[in-house]
């Protein structure tokens, strides 16, 4: 059962014009005031808008003025442009009458809404990107739209509305930098099931995380990611080519990108039984996470020259005595859980000839030089939609700077994280997300990124220092 007091965090972005953008990001709304909030009849703080100051809408007087012409005619100026902007021209008897109407679609479509939401004092309303083509027929749209309470507790339509794509994430962030409300959060926040990642393999990104006392053996059951604040003013002011600090501060945000790169592929490769019984792939991860990330010195490029031989064998050679560690530890753990086989396996006769023949044999093959490949292109992924998103001009420019990122993250991040059957569909906007924090760091704005792990025995977990400031742990496990 509903209640009027429930308030509703709006995430709406939606093109109603040529190169006009309209957004509510986080903006909170009353329940008793949706219908005005859709319609654009709120007053925004720190927003130049047609609602002046001190006065307000009412929705029984937009409704009365919808029976004819001359009605809607005697109403505020200013209301009468946005009733215009919402639904079109209101001159004659056809144009108000099919405006009543729609009135109608958009009143029953809140009331699915507020019912779906239920007697919840608070909630998170995801509304789907709406480009120009969508506004052109939103009525139909809104007619459509049915509305459900998500895993992650938010409440979205279900039309292609997903809150935890990267498509969506990015497209807020990017909106915010084309029509910017620094008085106002950009709610990045999601939180996705994270029963199929085992130990060590989730303490090892915990650790990442700066989260030091999960338990060496507790389930995990849910990640909660959380970027406070303006992420689109952290990606603003990110420096851009040619400029003094581009390289030192690109090099922070594609070590921390590397890191989490490398333990996410640990994790996803060997917290399932099917990773573990690939045993090829499985050394080549394990080959993957011992290269260390090439941005650790700033002074140098971001990442492998992988077309230099030289230097390829040089450092395959340098980390094969961290392969030897972390294939010894795998064996331990595995010797533990009772897979004796498969310890055997990846540990061969002598750990140290094992670890020297699978890096000798990566250096020859192509896995591990396309893993590299692929972590430097998700890198200079990040930095092109750095630009877009400062540059863009137009919301089309934000849609195809977002396109363009997405269709990267698509392509070049199952080369690093080969998961058979495809990845889970949060992975790109947590790494996304991972960036974000790490700009966050780098450019010297305030950290406000968070990580919280909820453990199967409903205890939580929360980082108790900066994710940017993470520190190697000794152990190959958690490289």
């Amino acid at each position: 059962m509903h209640t009027h007091d429930t308030v509703f965090q709006l995430c709406w972005l939606r093109e109603t014009a040529a190169g006009h953008l309209e957004t509510d990001l986080g903006s909170a709304v009353p329940s008793q005031h949706l219908e005005l909030a859709l319609m654009g009849f709120l007053p925004k703080p720190g927003e130049d808008n047609a609602v002046p100051a001190g006065q307000s809408a009412d929705l029984d007087t937009v409704s009365r003025a919808l029976i004819a012409p001359e009605l809607v005619q005697a109403l505020p100026k200013w209301l009468i442009w946005r009733m215009q902007a919402f639904f079109g021209p209101l001159h004659n008897e056809e144009k108000v009458d099919t405006a009543s109407r729609q009135l109608g679609v958009l009143r029953a479509m809140c009331a699915r809404i507020r019912t779906a939401a239920g007697s919840r004092p608070w909630i998170e309303l995801h509304l789907p990107y709406f480009s120009r083509r969508d506004w052109n027929r939103r009525f139909e749209l809104f007619d459509s739209m049915s509305f459900a309470i998500a895993p992650q507790g938010w409440l979205q339509a279900d039309i292609d509305c997903d809150p935890l794509s990267l498509r969506e994430t990015a497209m807020r962030v990017a909106a915010g930098v084309f029509h910017p409300r620094a008085d106002e959060e950009i709610p990045m926040r999601f939180r996705y099931d994270a029963t199929t990642l085992q130990q060590p393999w989730a303490g090892a990104l915990a650790s990442r995380w700066g989260i030091r006392n999960l338990p060496e053996h507790a389930p995990v059951s849910a990640v909660t990611y959380r970027v406070q604040g303006n992420p689109a003013e952290v990606w603003r002011k990110a420096p851009r080519l040619h400029h003094g600090r581009h390289h030192q501060t690109w090099a922070r945000v594609a070590l921390q990108v590397q890191w989490i790169l490398r333990r996410w592929a640990m994790a996803l490769q060997f917290s399932n039984a099917e990773g573990l019984a690939d045993i090829e792939t499985g050394l080549q991860t394990m080959m993957f996470q011992a290269l260390r990330p090439w941005a650790e010195n700033e002074r140098s490029e971001l990442s492998y020259d992988v077309l230099n031989e030289f230097f390829m064998a040089q450092q395959f050679k340098r980390a094969a005595n961290r392969l030897r560690i972390a294939i010894e530890e795998l064996h331990s753990h595995l010797t533990r859980a009772g897979e004796l086989e498969l310890a055997k396996a990846y540990r061969g006769q002598n750990p140290a000839v094992q670890a020297t023949r699978v890096a000798d044999r990566c250096l020859r093959g192509k896995a591990v030089r396309g893993m590299l490949v692929a972590e430097a292109a998700i890198v200079n992924a990040l930095m092109r939609f750095s630009q877009d998103v400062r540059e863009g001009q137009s919301p089309k420019d934000l849609r195809d700077g977002v396109e363009t990122l997405a269709k990267s993250f698509d392509e070049y991040l199952p080369r690093i994280l080969r998961v058979k059957g495809g990845l889970p569909p949060y992975m790109a906007t947590a790494i996304f997300m991972e960036a974000t924090a790490a700009m966050q760091a780098a450019i010297g704005a305030a950290p406000t990124a968070t990580v919280q792990i909820d453990t199967t025995d409903e205890r939580t977990y929360a980082n108790r220092g900066l994710m940017t400031q993470w520190e190697e742990d000794s152990t190959g496990l958690a490289a």
